[in-house]
């Protein structure tokens, strides 16, 4: 065991809300001291972050001592301001109470630390919110005047608005000043908003191609590393040379352009800088041992995913290309079994999943892990996330899609596995695919655990019957599996559950529905409702707001609400490891364990 193989556990746990496992990852990585207490706390950060858990982070006391941190990551940076804004903003915000808002940054300032000295590597409008916010406390009115342009949502136009009447008129400009000097000044006085939009104003040369390097980097910000990108693309040889030979600018130039400084008897290796080039380095088949040892750092620089029309046909056509190919060696494809779960990770971890026109992406990778990652929890974890969301793009994908799921499932039944093919056939069943499509499948898995079932199985056990009784399955395995029902269990957890109002967030009704069905009939005196809301929304609010236990299915509802019901949430909510009923009942029961 090595710290690459633990990152990747943990990114992976995370990336399919393996919460437990993800914990459990963490704990081993610190107690062996395979990465700095720095990046644990990061990797702590994503944690809390992924579950929507605000309160959690910034009430930690890890919370002021990372925000003081220079620099920061660009997604640790987000999450930390995520949970200032849901903790301590949002309710003064509702209110439209702007000065007890300012009031909340005046006396936060010392626990935000370097949080709001320059807003690149932030996108949305509650980052330009937050930075309007502060340019008013710091009496800015140019910043917020750039703010205002930055705005996408009304209410955020109409903040800024009313703010820029609480600040005095900028000054008259003063005498002109050379922007490269002036962006100089402001990228060493950390201004890095500012440094950038001054290298803007400069003429192409290696010294503005080495700020907007240096910016990109401490920023990485989208669009500065385009920038950035581009204008060194624009310059010489000779000045690439120069910018590539330099020690300070190498590294710079590796994370935003890929190059790689060679030896003096090599020519350059270029690593890719993004997955549709990295792919295709793999299939060219060259530089393996280059790409593994790079894998880890290329996965952390591209967590979220291009979705520009160019971009995702280049990955489609790759991955396609690496398919039909017979050729492939041991080496790639070892290459390529543990990209492909890294990429999935990213996809569905990405805010747009599942996006509109992505449908083709998304059945390409498919395809790609069944042929080539191995047949464990975590990819089964992923093709169910993948198919979710195929299928509420198009439903029309799921009879074409089970072909090929099918042969992916015709292995070697066994229990480690057996909860996740329930959650696959499940998914199938509840968006129409036919019963006796199912059946071999369902028979095949049944039939050869029959015997390893008991009734400390029983939630599974009850999905796998009534998936039976729904398809048609074969009598005397549902008849078997009714005995194991049938034996006496010792307690029942839920009936540890108090008097409660439990509210599901979902997009899938009537996994949540049989969910709901089956908690009241084992505790009377639980209320279960259920909301299938894709964005925040009055009953959505108030739903959160006036339940003893929320369970969030993340699997299937949209990050906007995810983190949306965030602020409105007494306590933590439960987040079940997928989205069917088995995946519901088992994280309340979980609950209902500790209480």
């Amino acid at each position: 065991m090595n710290a690459y193989v633990l990152r990747r556990q943990f990114q992976q746990a995370v990336a399919l809300q393996h919460w437990d496992e993800a914990e459990q990852t963490l704990a081993a990585i610190r107690q062996g001291y395979y990465l700095s207490d720095e990046n644990c706390l990061f990797l702590k950060i994503q944690l809390l972050s992924s579950q929507g858990r605000w309160h959690a982070l910034w009430d930690s006391s890890g919370y002021p001592l990372v925000a003081g941190l220079d620099p920061l990551p660009a997604a640790v940076r987000g999450a930390l301001l995520t949970s200032f804004y849901n903790c301590a903003v949002v309710e003064k915000e509702e209110q439209w109470d702007i000065p007890a808002t300012l009031d909340v940054f005046r006396r936060c300032s010392g626990k935000l630390g370097t949080l709001l000295r320059y807003r690149a590597g932030l996108t949305g409008d509650l980052f330009v919110r937050l930075f309007a916010y502060q340019a008013t406390v710091e009496n800015q009115a140019p910043r917020l005047t750039q703010l205002a342009e930055a705005a996408v949502e009304q209410v955020t136009r109409d903040v800024i608005s009313t703010l820029l009447t609480l600040v005095d008129a900028p000054a008259p400009p003063l005498a002109q000043v050379d922007p490269v000097e002036m962006a100089l000044k402001h990228f060493q006085e950390k201004n890095y908003d500012e440094a950038f939009l001054a290298a803007l104003d400069c003429p192409l040369s290696v010294k503005r191609t080495q700020l907007l390097l240096y910016t990109a980097t401490m920023t990485e910000d989208v669009s500065i590393c385009q920038a950035a990108k581009e204008a060194f693309e624009g310059l010489s040889p000779d000045q690439q040379d120069e910018i590539l030979s330099d020690p300070s600018t190498k590294a710079s130039a590796k994370f935003v352009v890929g190059f790689d400084k060679p030896a003096p008897e090599q020519e350059a290796v270029q690593i890719p800088t993004h997955w549709a080039d990295w792919f295709k380095a793999i299939h060219l088949g060259g530089n393996t041992d280059l790409l593994l040892s790079e894998l880890d750092s290329f996965t952390a620089q591209n967590k979220m995913v291009d979705w520009k029309n160019s971009t995702l046909q280049e990955t489609e056509k790759v991955l396609w290309e690496i398919l039909l190919d017979e050729g492939l060696t041991v080496e790639q494809r070892n290459l390529l079994r543990a990209s492909l779960a890294d990429y999935a990770g990213a996809v569905v971890q990405d805010p747009s999943f599942p996006k509109l026109g992505a449908g083709d992406l998304y059945e390409q990778i498919m395809l790609a892990m069944q042929t080539f990652c191995n047949k464990n929890n975590n990819s089964a974890g992923f093709l169910a996330r993948l198919l979710e969301g195929l299928f509420q793009i198009d439903i029309d994908h799921v009879q074409k899609q089970w072909g090929s799921m099918s042969d992916w499932l015709a292995f070697m039944p066994s229990m480690k596995l057996a909860g996740d093919v329930l959650e696959l056939l499940e998914l199938f069943q509840e968006y129409g695919l036919p019963g006796d499509k199912l059946r071999d499948t369902w028979s095949n898995w049944v039939g050869s655990l029959c015997q390893q079932f008991t009734i400390e199985n029983r939630l599974q056990v009850q999905g796998w019957t009534r998936l039976g009784h729904a398809i048609g399955g074969d009598p005397f395995l549902v008849g078997r599996l009714k005995e194991i029902l049938a034996e006496p269990v010792a307690s029942d957890p839920l009936e540890r559950i108090p008097a409660s109002v439990i509210t599901i967030f979902t997009l899938r009704e009537k996994a949540a529905q049989r969910a709901a069905k089956t908690i009241m009939t084992r505790n009377c005196n639980l209320k279960v409702k259920i909301c299938t809301d894709d964005r925040l929304s009055e009953q959505s609010k108030a739903l959160a707001s006036h339940s003893d236990i929320v369970i969030v299915v993340t699997a299937c509802i949209s990050h906007a609400l995810t983190f949306g019901i965030g602020p409105f949430l007494s306590k933590d909510p439960l987040y079940p490891r997928g989205s069917g009923e088995t995946g519901i009942v088992q994280a309340l029961e979980e609950y209902a364990v500790g209480i």
